[in-house]
C-alpha cells in the first residue's frame, strides 16, 4: 500500500462514523470495502480486516447490491496472510 493511500485511509474512520451516525448503510459498505481493510492487513491485524471485509458483504447483501462482489474477494487474501 502505498504513504498516500495509507493516509487516506487513516481519515476514512470519520466518514465511517458519519454513516453510522445518520444509519446510511451504504455509505457505511462503500467506506468499509474499500481502503480500512487493506490498512489493518498491511498493518497485521488480519482479524479486523477480516471483520471489516464481512460487515460490508452483509451491509451490500442487506441491500441487495452487486457491488458485494467486491469486498467478498477480500476474505481469503487475509486468510492467505494467516496461511490457512
Amino acid at each position: 500500500m502505498s504513504r498516500q493511500r495509507y493516509d487516506i485511509a487513516e481519515l476514512l474512520p470519520d466518514g465511517l462514523s458519519s454513516f453510522r451516525r445518520v444509519g446510511y448503510l451504504l455509505g457505511e459498505a462503500e467506506c468499509l470495502s474499500q481502503q480500512p481493510g487493506r490498512l489493518h492487513r498491511y498493518q497485521g491485524r488480519l482479524n479486523l480486516a477480516e471483520m471489516t471485509y464481512r460487515r460490508a458483504i452483509s451491509l451490500y447483501s442487506r441491500l441487495s447490491s452487486s457491488k458485494v462482489l467486491v469486498p467478498a474477494a477480500q476474505p481469503g487474501s487475509v486468510l492467505l496472510g494467516r496461511d490457512r
